[in-house]
């Protein structure tokens, strides 16, 4: 692909659009686990949306490191690289973490509420990282560009 051809990296709007967007699809996930324990179809089609979020938030990682949030950060404020490199870090992590999620929910022989309460731990520190992306992204548009 010529320089001409390729995607133009994805703005800053277009970034928060996407964490409003997965916020959104997290807290319907998260209201789903405040249910009693779903039968063994209901399990399934919960299972099913959890991968579609998963290959999301996957997708969305990537455009964070790939010319989103991290690229822009970077370029006003290269003492950040540190921080960027663990919110990367994190985005493995994470991403490990939700395919396991995935897997052990679509197992009926994992217990619903053992799931259910992974799957709790596992947005909180999901908004907990979310949180901390836009503090690094506030720090260098406002200290470093006086915004």
């Amino acid at each position: 692909m010529s320089p001409s051809e390729r995607t133009p990296p994805p703005s800053l709007d277009q970034i928060r659009e996407q964490h409003l967007a997965l916020e959104q699809t997290t807290n319907q996930l998260r209201d789903a686990l405040e249910n009693p324990a779903p039968e063994a179809k209901q399990r399934a089609l919960f299972a099913e949306e959890l991968a579609r979020f998963e290959v999301s938030l996957n997708e969305h990682f990537a455009l964070e490191e790939d010319g989103g949030y991290f690229a822009d950060v970077l370029a006003v404020a290269p003492r950040l690289s540190a921080r960027a490199a663990q919110l990367e870090q994190a985005h493995k992590d994470l991403c490990q973490q939700l395919a396991r999620l995935r897997t052990r929910t679509k197992n009926p022989d994992s217990p619903w509420e053992d799931v259910a309460k992974a799957l709790r731990r596992f947005f909180a520190e999901l908004k907990s990282h979310g949180s901390a992306e836009d503090d690094m992204v506030h720090e260098a548009f406002m200290r470093d560009l006086g915004g």
